[in-house]
């Protein structure tokens, strides 16, 4: 009777809140009409444009061409791969470049086979031709944790600090954790959102725009969503419940610290929003997700005091390591 009860209260808040987010869209889409487009004048006005440039600089499609072509791939960059070594029994692999900058991939001791995809990092180091280090980035379970930059004295540039969080991608605010085994919840400390930070974005051909923060009222029907779980640091899970749920973390960095003369300079603080991406090209779609933010950067002064903070607010990004380049990396 109880779950009758309960899955009739989940049907009608889903039904609510698909309710709320298409006339949240509808509303969007009434204040930005978007205009006509009439292309063939589009066409016109670009070769106009193209034809005046070129009376003003008749080399310029030649120094465009140079322009691109410098851009390519030459054979010989220094930053080409020159080497690649595979150390099964110290469970490393090394890069070495053509600029004799070496890259050591240190997978955890428990790796098998190198080259399975699924083989976590332990640590990432670069050391630069004179055999002087560059940049370390730690990671647990494969996860991203911390990256130190060197300067050339060694002495250290900057820090980001990241956290572990739980992840999962949901279509409501209502399934939020609704799945979750109670003990996994042993792995995790909870942090709490603040309303303000559950925000709802248009999925749209310029972009996501946003239309504002997710109800009040509805939030209430389900405080778990203004839960966040973050892994408990340096914390050892065990295998069977390692397979069940680490799809399903992602790294946020928390802080970066910038230091000079060995004293801290400024530090980016980061927070996690949640966000409800909802969309109806083909059909209504929604997909409550976290979203990493740079929310302010504060100056310190030589009394190691906050002396200015700017306000930021910026989406950001985590760039991971293995697609197409060799270190992860914050990207704003």
């Amino acid at each position: 009777m109880e779950v009758d009860i309960e899955m009739a209260e989940n049907k009608n808040f889903l039904e609510q809140e698909e309710k709320f987010l298409k006339e949240s869209l509808e509303k969007y889409r009434t204040e930005n009409q978007k205009e006509e487009i009439n292309l063939e004048k589009e066409i016109q006005e670009l070769e106009e444009e193209m034809k005046r440039m070129e009376e003003e600089n008749p080399s310029i499609i030649e120094e465009s061409k140079e322009f691109w072509d410098n851009l390519s791939i030459k054979d010989d960059d220094e930053n080409d791969l020159e080497n690649e070594e595979v150390n099964t029994e110290k469970k490393e692999r090394v890069y070495t470049l053509k600029n004799k900058t070496k890259i050591i991939y240190k997978y955890e001791k428990n790796t098998i086979d190198l080259d399975d995809c699924r083989a976590k990092l332990a640590k990432i180091e670069k050391y630069n031709k004179d055999g002087k280090i560059e940049v370390e980035c730690f990671y647990h379970y494969g996860f991203l944790k911390k990256i130190i930059y060197y300067n050339e004295d060694q002495t250290i540039n900057n820090i980001d600090y990241f956290n572990i969080y739980y992840n999962n991608e949901q279509p409501s605010i209502s399934s939020v954790y609704s799945f979750f085994i109670s003990k996994m919840d042993k792995y995790f400390k909870i942090k709490n959102l603040e309303e303000k930070n559950i925000k709802i974005y248009a999925n749209t051909e310029y972009g996501f725009k946003f239309l504002g923060n997710y109800p009040s009222n509805m939030i209430k029907t389900n405080k778990e969503s203004l839960i966040l779980k973050i892994l408990i640091d340096d914390i050892e899970i065990e295998q069977e419940d390692i397979e069940y749920f680490i799809d399903d973390l992602k790294s946020f960095p928390t802080i970066t610290e910038y230091y000079s003369n060995n004293k801290i300079i400024k530090k980016d603080i980061f927070k996690v929003e949640r966000v409800m991406e909802i969309s109806d090209n083909l059909f209504f779609n929604a997909n409550l997700t976290l979203q990493g933010v740079l929310e302010k950067t504060e100056y310190y002064n030589k009394d190691n005091k906050v002396d200015k903070i700017k306000e930021i607010n910026k989406f950001i990004y985590v760039t991971e390591a293995g697609f197409s380049e060799y270190f992860p990396r914050i990207e704003f």
